[in-house]
């Protein structure tokens, strides 16, 4: 059988190559074909593919025929090849010291330490409470609090649970100890880490159609835009994931009740794909239902809309966030990075960043998702080209851009 041969004579001006059959795979390519920008051709990507064992490889040849490389995992993107004054990608090398939840709490720690005020629930791993039992002791004993236990990394709502107590915590810990112990007589790797995480026990909660309240949280976007001068921004839209089932602390069990996941919620047996509900109640909200629930409920405690109030409180957090992690970011221009933001809204109107999340899943089975992911990707293609054309003009970068449209800024030192 004949193979395929490789181009010979790349073409990389204005083209660009998305990874095929993803959920972004059709709004990255709408986005760029409507700024003029067109897809490395099919027959180009066969040849390159057919000569290379795997998708490192390939991205390693594919860079050779675009400029803007959109693809979903970073560890797939060869970054030391890049040309700066040429490509942008969709990722930065070592963005996962957000998403990685183990590294998370330490960072938010010290910056709620730094700032006198805490943004996230207090967390810990569960191995260094294993490790330490004066201060597995401490934990535990703080009273009438809960905690959730996480993996440290992904998720998708696995093997997520609740220890409702210090008593089912320490439990919790002690199996932890010993599982460590078996791994290491025995020379097996170790274990998945896990998280600790204070649980938020007096989350806001939206009317379901039992008249009982139904936890939810917020997904918001990240996005820095260049790491070197530092630039990122919140998009000032998003949607809200919300319980299947009212929520309920006398049974921490159910997990359609206490976690707030898409793909919990869509396990549900009454999940009904086609209206995206559950018993007829939506288990995806807008910004907009949320702010008129909020307004109904709170008023405007400080002389604006409810809504206003949270979300400059996410902005102020993701700005602080992007000055701490400002010096770590691989400064390699070109670069950027897209995370979901999972935050959690108390009683107290207090936002909570509960995580980052990569490769946020940009759904468009609702109305509301197509219109708000359409626009975000849209944006963000528009800046990330943008901050391009200035790089290549030697002009020096700037957060004031002609792109803007729903982003705020979080944080920039140009």
């Amino acid at each position: 059988m004949e193979t395929m041969a490789e181009p010979e004579e790349p073409n990389h001006e204005m083209s660009f190559y998305v990874d095929p059959n993803y959920i972004f795979t059709p709004l990255v390519k709408q986005a760029l074909k409507t700024r003029g920008w067109h897809a490395v051709p099919t027959s180009v990507c066969s040849g390159v593919r057919a000569g290379v064992s795997n998708d490192k490889e390939f991205a390693k040849k594919i860079i050779r025929y675009c400029s803007l490389l959109w693809i979903r995992w970073r560890t797939t993107i060869p970054f030391v090849l890049l040309d700066p004054a040429v490509h942008v990608v969709n990722h930065i090398s070592n963005e996962h010291m957000l998403t990685i939840k183990s590294k998370l709490c330490k960072m938010m720690a010290n910056l709620s330490e730094a700032h006198g005020e805490p943004m996230h629930p207090e967390t810990y791993i569960l191995g260094d409470l294993a490790a330490d039992p004066e201060l597995a002791q401490t934990v535990c004993a703080i009273p009438d609090v809960m905690w959730i236990l996480k993996p440290a990394v992904g998720s998708a709502g696995r093997d997520i649970h609740i220890a409702n107590s210090g008593k089912a915590l320490a439990a919790e810990i002690e199996l932890s100890k010993r599982e460590a112990e078996r791994r290491a007589s025995e020379d097996e790797d170790s274990e998945e880490v896990f998280i600790v995480q204070r649980y938020i026990m007096n989350p806001v909660v939206l009317p379901g159609p039992t008249g009982r309240g139904h936890k939810f949280d917020m997904r918001v976007y990240f996005f820095i835009a260049s790491a070197s001068p530092i630039i990122s921004f919140m998009y000032n839209d998003g949607y809200l994931r919300v319980n299947a089932e009212p929520y309920d602390l006398s049974d921490t069990e159910n997990l359609q009740a206490h976690i707030t996941n898409f793909h919990v919620s869509k396990s549900h047996p009454q999940y009904d794909k086609m209206k995206d509900a559950v018993d007829g109640m939506n288990v995806r909200w807008t910004f907009e239902e949320l702010a008129a629930h909020l307004q109904t409920h709170f008023g405007e405690p400080e002389g604006r809309p409810v809504i206003d109030h949270v979300k400059e409180q996410i902005r102020q957090i993701l700005g602080h966030v992007t000055a701490e992690i400002k010096d770590e970011l691989d400064p390699r221009p070109g670069c950027f990075a897209l995370l979901g933001v999972d935050i959690l809204l108390d009683t107290n109107l207090k936002a909570w960043l509960i995580e980052f999340t990569k490769n946020p899943a940009l759904r468009k089975n609702t109305p509301h998702l197509a219109e708000l992911h359409t626009n975000l990707v849209q944006e963000i293609c528009d800046v990330a080209l943008e901050l391009r054309e200035l790089r290549m003009a030697a002009q020096p970068l700037t957060c004031d851009l002609r792109s803007l449209r729903n982003f705020s800024v979080a944080h920039s030192e140009v």
